[in-house]
Protein backbone atom coordinates (compact mmCIF):
# COMPACT_ATOMS: atom_id res chain seq x y z
CA UNK A 1 0.00 0.00 0.00
CA UNK A 2 1.18 3.16 -0.74
CA UNK A 3 2.34 5.54 2.63
CA UNK A 4 -0.74 8.24 3.50
CA UNK A 5 0.32 11.58 2.73
CA UNK A 6 1.38 14.14 5.73
CA UNK A 7 -1.29 15.98 7.54
CA UNK A 8 -0.21 19.93 8.45
CA UNK A 9 3.54 18.23 7.59
CA UNK A 10 3.40 15.36 10.26
CA UNK A 11 3.66 11.63 9.04
CA UNK A 12 0.20 10.14 9.83
CA UNK A 13 0.19 6.82 11.95
CA UNK A 14 -1.03 4.21 9.25
CA UNK A 15 -3.52 2.21 10.52
CA UNK A 16 -5.02 0.70 7.45
CA UNK A 17 -5.17 -2.87 6.83
CA UNK A 18 -1.89 -4.88 5.39
CA UNK A 19 -3.39 -7.03 2.37
CA UNK A 20 -0.15 -9.12 2.37
CA UNK A 21 -2.01 -11.57 5.58
CA UNK A 22 -5.29 -11.87 3.33
CA UNK A 23 -5.81 -14.58 0.25
CA UNK A 24 -9.16 -13.14 -0.85
CA UNK A 25 -12.07 -9.81 -0.54
CA UNK A 26 -15.44 -9.95 -1.28
CA UNK A 27 -18.40 -7.38 -0.63
CA UNK A 28 -21.16 -8.30 0.56
CA UNK A 29 -24.44 -6.77 -1.16
CA UNK A 30 -27.27 -4.84 1.19
CA UNK A 31 -30.77 -6.30 1.53
CA UNK A 32 -32.76 -4.19 -0.21
CA UNK A 33 -34.93 -3.71 2.27
CA UNK A 34 -31.46 -1.96 4.55
CA UNK A 35 -31.09 0.79 2.03
CA UNK A 36 -33.51 2.91 3.41
CA UNK A 37 -31.73 3.12 7.21
CA UNK A 38 -28.23 4.53 7.00
CA UNK A 39 -27.42 3.12 10.38
CA UNK A 40 -27.49 -0.55 8.44
CA UNK A 41 -24.53 -2.90 8.66
CA UNK A 42 -22.67 -2.89 5.37
CA UNK A 43 -20.46 -6.23 5.32
CA UNK A 44 -17.08 -7.18 3.84
CA UNK A 45 -15.51 -9.98 4.08
CA UNK A 46 -11.38 -10.87 4.22
CA UNK A 47 -10.20 -14.34 4.93
CA UNK A 48 -6.73 -16.49 4.97
CA UNK A 49 -6.60 -19.73 3.98
CA UNK A 50 -5.25 -22.45 6.30
CA UNK A 51 -2.28 -23.74 3.85
CA UNK A 52 -0.64 -19.99 4.21
CA UNK A 53 -0.40 -20.09 7.95
CA UNK A 54 1.88 -21.99 10.19
CA UNK A 55 1.44 -25.77 11.12
CA UNK A 56 0.37 -24.90 15.01
CA UNK A 57 -2.64 -22.96 12.88
CA UNK A 58 -3.85 -24.49 10.65
CA UNK A 59 -7.49 -23.10 10.82
CA UNK A 60 -8.71 -20.69 7.99
CA UNK A 61 -10.06 -17.43 8.94
CA UNK A 62 -12.76 -15.39 7.57
CA UNK A 63 -12.99 -11.83 8.92
CA UNK A 64 -15.89 -9.76 8.52
CA UNK A 65 -15.88 -6.02 8.60
CA UNK A 66 -18.75 -3.36 9.30
CA UNK A 67 -18.05 -0.71 6.88
CA UNK A 68 -20.54 1.57 8.71
CA UNK A 69 -18.58 0.51 11.91
CA UNK A 70 -14.87 0.86 13.31
CA UNK A 71 -12.74 -1.15 10.65
CA UNK A 72 -9.56 -1.97 12.82
CA UNK A 73 -11.60 -4.49 13.80
CA UNK A 74 -13.26 -7.17 12.56
CA UNK A 75 -17.05 -6.85 13.38
CA UNK A 76 -16.65 -11.25 13.99
CA UNK A 77 -14.60 -13.89 13.00
CA UNK A 78 -15.75 -17.41 11.60
CA UNK A 79 -13.12 -20.11 12.14
CA UNK A 80 -13.06 -22.76 9.04
CA UNK A 81 -11.04 -25.63 10.62
CA UNK A 82 -8.68 -27.31 7.98
CA UNK A 83 -9.62 -24.85 5.29
CA UNK A 84 -6.50 -25.15 2.05
CA UNK A 85 -9.34 -22.69 0.06
CA UNK A 86 -12.17 -21.12 1.26
CA UNK A 87 -14.95 -19.44 -0.92
CA UNK A 88 -17.67 -16.96 0.32
CA UNK A 89 -20.77 -17.48 -2.04
CA UNK A 90 -23.11 -14.53 -0.54
CA UNK A 91 -27.08 -14.56 -1.53
CA UNK A 92 -28.05 -12.28 -3.88
CA UNK A 93 -30.74 -11.09 -1.92
CA UNK A 94 -27.87 -10.23 0.31
CA UNK A 95 -29.24 -11.94 3.27
CA UNK A 96 -27.47 -14.59 4.08
CA UNK A 97 -23.50 -15.58 3.15
CA UNK A 98 -22.52 -19.30 2.19
CA UNK A 99 -18.84 -19.67 3.89
CA UNK A 100 -17.17 -23.17 1.83
CA UNK A 101 -14.07 -24.52 3.17
CA UNK A 102 -12.47 -27.32 1.60
CA UNK A 103 -9.05 -29.76 2.55
CA UNK A 104 -8.68 -31.34 -0.77
CA UNK A 105 -5.82 -33.57 0.96
CA UNK A 106 -7.57 -36.26 3.62
CA UNK A 107 -4.52 -37.91 5.59
CA UNK A 108 -7.30 -40.57 6.94
CA UNK A 109 -7.89 -42.27 3.96
CA UNK A 110 -11.58 -41.85 4.36
CA UNK A 111 -12.54 -39.90 1.35
CA UNK A 112 -11.30 -39.48 -2.22
CA UNK A 113 -12.92 -36.07 -2.11
CA UNK A 114 -10.90 -34.66 1.33
CA UNK A 115 -13.15 -32.75 3.72
CA UNK A 116 -15.21 -30.16 2.98
CA UNK A 117 -17.01 -27.87 5.30
CA UNK A 118 -20.09 -24.91 4.72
Amino acid sequence: MPPLPKLNGEVQEDNRVDNSKFDGFMYCPSPPDSKENANSPVYFMAWQNGEVLSEEEDNGLVYVYDLNSNLQRPKFNIACPKAQNIQILPAPSGHAILVWSQNLNDASGKSYYGEHNL
